[in-house]
Formats: C-alpha cells, structure tokens, sequence
C-alpha cells in the first residue's frame, strides 16, 4: 500500500481530509492524509457554478455540507482529475508548494489507471 501523510507532521490535531483508492477486494490501495485547508485551497481554484454537474465533486463540496462526513465515493473521477491539471498554471507560483497538489493528482491518476475508487473522508 501506498501512503502519503502531509497531515501528521505539520497538522495534527487541525481538520484533515483523507482519500483512498480501494480495489475490488476493497482493499486500501493507495492512501493520502492532508490539512483540509490545503485541500480546500486546491479544490477552490477549480470554477464552480451550479451548471456543475451534481455528481462533481466540485459541486458536492460547496453545495452539499454533508458530503465527505463518511468516506464517500468521487464518482466523476476523470472530470475531477482532468480540473486538477487544468489548474496547474494556478498552483505553481502558489505559497501551497506543490506537494499536496502533485500527490493529489496521484491518487486520482492511479486510481484511474488501476481500474479502482477513490473515497474521501473531510474535516475529520
């Protein structure tokens, strides 16, 4: 299993957001712990409007207050994948680094290449 913690070290004890690339088997494949705000941060440079689709996740992060309570399946994963690249001009230069950025692409991508899902646990 692969697992990148940007959380424990700089975070603990602050809100974290965690995603997880599970199999078939439902096994945890992949794993990424980070500082919500970071997440928040990313996720806030992609456009929103309610044309969104309301599966994205960009539409379930500011219109349903719920989502992410438990973990919950991103069901747009190449929609959401595909943002995150289309955003990349926006995070270089950003104070953020690039780390939780790069890693995030990561889980996505891979979860995409391995044919598996991706969940997402928020502000927990």
């Amino acid at each position: 299993m692969i697992q990148i913690d940007l959380y424990t070290e700089n975070y603990m004890g602050e809100l974290e957001t965690t995603l997880i690339e599970k199999n078939n088997s439902n096994q945890i494949i992949f794993e990424l712990r980070m500082f919500s705000a970071d997440f928040s941060s990313i996720v806030n440079w992609i456009p929103f409007d309610t044309n969104s689709h309301n599966e994205s996740l960009v539409y379930l992060y500011n219109m349903n207050m719920d989502f992410g309570n438990d973990f919950t399946e991103i069901k747009r994963l190449q929609e959401f994948y595909n943002q995150l690249l289309s955003i990349s001009n926006q995070i270089q230069p950003h104070p953020l680094g690039l780390f939780d950025y790069d890693s995030l692409k990561q889980i996505c991508l891979s979860t995409l290449q391995n044919g598996n899902k991706l969940f997402i646990k928020q502000n927990h």
